[in-house]
């Protein structure tokens, strides 16, 4: 159960670190990503799936690898039912299309993004900050452009140029970030707001050098990568913000019962990995689930 403890346990922390008044939980939907390979089949094709197993110890010695991966994914939807978050689930679309999706509709609140993914640097403004666990780093627009050595705005940019190895998304072969900065100083300082308006200053570099022809030469493909690492409002089609919002509008009203929660814990016979629980439970109960969140 190690994957179910070490999940609730990373929401409860973040939760008690940062004090938000709501807790989205983002879960790829089924076939996520297929908008993407429709537009290139090789999107994030190195990743292959993962198998998980747990250990099990029979106590003499021998010790057997168990495929309980469903087991424990049911029985954290459970426990995260129980919790005064709501859990949204989009067939067909990504988890960081629908988290982009809800920060640009929904500015009126600060918006704290907890992810590892640099995808998400994109959409750091002064009302959206993205919390890199691994690195335990919260990036802010000052340490976005300290950090990578260009201005927020213009990260997605960048990485359209240069590509992105992670989702094995091919830039403009040949171009990498210290190059683009050497031939394209002002990507780094002077903030852009399209595609075009991008491209439109890269044709005014003056020079003939090979670096400069290939970035002149390479707007297709950067042009398709912008298509696919792109996160804003046109993220998310009709149908699924209708989804969006039913599942929003369903778990508006969700109560939250401490008892009812410990309870469960018993049941399922984890509540001697949860230490100390009256103080554990405590950063949900300030959490204020009748906020809403448009779609």
């Amino acid at each position: 159960i190690g994957g179910v403890i070490g999940t609730i346990n990373h929401i409860q922390k973040l939760t008690d670190k940062f004090h938000p008044q709501k807790v989205v939980i983002l879960v790829d939907g089924p076939e996520a990503g297929a908008r993407r390979r429709s537009l290139y089949k090789d999107y994030k094709g190195k990743r292959a799936r993962k198998k998980r197993y747990a250990s099990v110890d029979f106590g003499d010695g021998d010790k057997v690898l168990v495929d309980n991966e469903q087991m424990q994914l049911k029985m954290l939807y459970e426990l995260l039912q129980l919790l005064p978050v709501q859990v949204l689930i989009i067939p067909y679309f990504e988890a960081d299309d629908v988290i982009a999706y809800l920060i640009k509709k929904n500015t009126q609140f600060t918006s704290i993004v907890s992810s590892n993914d640099k995808d998400y640097l994109q959409l750091v403004d002064d009302n959206t900050f993205v919390w890199a666990n691994q690195k335990k780093i919260l990036f802010t627009k000052e340490v976005v452009q300290q950090t990578y050595g260009i201005i927020a705005e213009n990260f997605v940019y960048m990485r359209t140029i240069v590509g992105d190895t992670s989702d094995k998304l091919g830039g403009i072969k040949g171009l990498g970030k210290d190059t683009l900065f050497k031939i394209f100083p002002a990507i780094q300082t002077t903030p852009v707001t399209s595609f075009e308006e991008l491209w439109e200053s890269i044709e005014k570099i003056e020079g003939d050098s090979k670096s400069i022809q290939k970035l002149k030469e390479g707007k297709d493909q950067a042009h398709l990568m912008y298509r696919l690492m792109i996160l804003n409002l046109t993220s998310l089609n009709q149908r699924a913000i209708e989804m969006l919002s039913s599942q929003l509008e369903q778990q508006q009203a969700k109560s939250f019962s401490k008892i009812g929660l410990k309870m469960h814990c018993i049941k399922i016979k984890i509540e001697s990995h949860i230490k100390d629980f009256e103080i554990w439970v405590r950063p949900f109960q300030f959490l204020k689930p009748d906020i809403k969140l448009v779609a």
